[in-house]
Parts: structure tokens; C-alpha cells; sequence
């Protein structure tokens, strides 16, 4: 079966995504879709999932003899989908940004790959990422978490990457531990432990932040201070310039920019 060329739509819902490497990180709060899965064995997957009970058939007809499938490092977040295909006995998702994994449907499955999974997040002023913005994500399937503290579907990260295992469901009569549980990782934008600080680090000097002053280092002349929204906050040649608001700031000079956080 010849997969369709271009575009693989988006977890329950008719709107669709562009094929292709997704560079971006996870929002913080983000309702925005994720790229799914990123090959034809994704786009016949969630084909088969929004047209319904026909489109499964054909689905099963065509994976009803074993297979394997390689899909690593593909910068896959979302594999929603894997289940139609029951016959599948092998899997490699390895290397991608994976979070959650369902294989109660792949009874068939012998050997899986899962490792290296690490999605890239953004934290938001208090360290904070809440799971729920995650595709396919129960936190009632993972455990073991390391590298932060849980509420709800809060975690407060006290480290910059958190590690956790979640139950894939998988039932079928392999053995290997490894079908059962995988472990995943989120990766912040910076690491909690330093404390309140943040930086920018560039050739043609460095920007930080601490205790809502921002710091220049090795720039030289006068600096633009805006707020994320564009206002301007301070304009000169300051090496210590104080901000009375946390959030986001943008410093420029000349045509060098710095992106900074203030907690």
C-alpha cells in the first residue's frame, strides 16, 4: 500500500500537520497538537483511527502478516495509533521525544526499543510543567519518577532533566521486562538547581538574570531592555539594570539579541 504523500493528521481532530523534523519544544501550557508520527506506518495509523471501522479492516488486512518496524530518530512525540497494528512483532522507536506508550492492542510484540526517549520542555516561572499538555500522557502509568517533586499533574522540576517509567499495558506472551515498562525523560530549558539564575550566553557577551536584576557581561555601549510584548523598560549603558516584574525580557544592542527569564 502506497502511503499518502504529504501530511499525517493530528490526534483526534480533522485539522492536519506537515511531515517533518519538529525542532520546537513543548510549551508549558501548550494546547497545540504535537507532530504524530512521522513515516506511513504513522499516517495509515491515524487514518485508520479517524475513518473509521473500514479503514481499520484495510489496516488489519494489509499488517495481518508479521512485521517489523524501525522508527527511531525520527523526532516522534505521539505514537497513538500503534495499536491497530496487531500483527506488529517488532518495534524500534528509539531516539525520538516520546512521553507515553500504549501497547495493550500489540499482543503480537516480541521485541521493543523505547530508549532514548527525551522530550525538551520549557518551564514556567516557578519551575513548573504541567503533564497534562503531553499527547496520550496518564499519570495514573508512571512511577518511579526522579529529578522533581508531584502535584496533580504538576511537577516542580528540582533538577534540569526528570526521569519516570511508564506501563506500556502490554500483555502478550514475551517476557522481556522491557515490553512492560519503558523510561522516559523531560528535559527543561535550564536547570533548577542554580537557583533563580538564568543566562544567555553568546559571542558578543553574556546576559543573566538574578533576583529581578538583569546583568550585562562583556558588551559594550548601550543596551534596549523590552518586555515580551515589545514596551520598553530601559534604555543605557548599565551593567546592573533592575526589572520590577518577572517574565520574559529581550535585551538588544545593535543587532545582538538576548532572550532572558526573570523569576
Amino acid at each position: 500500500m502506497q502511503a499518502p504523500a504529504s501530511r499525517v493528521a493530528s490526534p483526534g481532530k480533522g485539522r492536519t500537520a506537515a511531515c517533518g523534523r519538529n525542532q520546537s519544544k513543548m510549551p508549558t501550557n501548550s494546547r497545540e497538537k504535537p507532530k504524530t508520527m512521522l513515516c506511513w506506518l504513522g499516517i495509515l495509523a491515524e487514518e485508520a483511527r479517524l475513518e473509521g471501522r473500514q479503514r481499520r479492516a484495510e489496516i488489519w488486512r494489509t499488517t495481518s502478516n508479521s512485521f517489523s518496524r524501525f522508527l527511531g530518530g525520527k523526532d516522534i512525540q505521539d505514537l497513538r495509533g500503534i495499536g491497530y497494528f496487531t500483527a506488529l512483532q517488532s518495534l524500534d522507536c528509539s531516539d525520538n521525544a516520546l512521553t507515553s506508550l500504549d501497547l495493550s492492542a500489540n499482543t503480537a510484540l516480541q521485541t521493543l526499543n523505547a530508549s532514548g526517549n527525551r522530550l525538551d520542555i520549557e518551564l514556567d516561572e516557578s519551575n513548573a510543567f504541567d503533564v497534562s499538555s503531553l499527547p496520550g500522557f496518564n499519570m495514573a502509568k508512571a512511577s518511579d519518577w526522579t529529578g522533581c517533586t508531584r502535584m496533580g499533574n504538576k511537577l516542580t522540576f528540582t533538577q534540569q532533566e526528570v526521569t519516570y517509567a511508564y506501563a506500556t499495558g502490554y500483555s502478550g506472551s514475551a517476557e522481556d521486562a522491557s515490553l512492560k515498562s519503558v523510561t522516559f525523560s523531560l528535559f527543561a530549558d535550564r536547570d533548577p538547581s542554580m537557583g533563580n539564575e538564568t543566562s544567555d550566553l553568546q559571542p558578543q557577551g553574556r546576559v543573566y538574570a538574578k533576583d529581578r536584576t538583569l546583568y550585562t557581561e562583556g558588551i559594550s555601549g548601550e543596551v534596549s531592555v523590552f518586555t515580551a510584548v515589545g514596551t520598553l523598560v530601559y534604555q543605557g549603558k548599565d551593567t546592573r539594570i533592575p526589572v520590577h516584574q518577572a517574565g520574559t525580557y529581550i535585551v538588544r544592542h545593535g543587532e545582538q539579541v538576548w532572550k532572558i527569564l526573570v523569576m
